[in-house]
């Protein structure tokens, strides 16, 4: 088995320092609940923090974006294209 290097020796020492922390602080719980399980018609569903609404949002606007701004690039080739076949355009 090969010896350890300088890096992987100060990686084992920091672990070993992280584990000893861990086990000697006490663990605090949390104060928010865990997301709540309502049953409705047989399915689960899980309900959504504030923080987990403002993502999806963002997310769904990033997204729409994304998809126009494909689509106008693709409808940008297809005219290229046609353009191109028909004469209307010399590259």
């Amino acid at each position: 088995m090969p010896k350890k290097t300088k890096k992987e020796k100060i990686i084992a020492a920091y672990r070993n320092k992280l584990k000893i922390l861990h086990l000697t602080q006490p663990t605090i719980p949390d104060k928010t609940p865990p997301p709540s399980v309502s049953e409705q018609s047989g399915d689960t569903h899980f309900i959504l923090s504030e923080q987990d609404k403002t993502t999806t949002g963002f997310f769904m606007a990033d997204f729409k974006k994304s998809i126009l701004l494909i689509l106008g690039i693709i409808a940008l080739e297809i005219i290229l294209y046609f353009a191109t076949i028909n004469n209307y355009l010399k590259f």
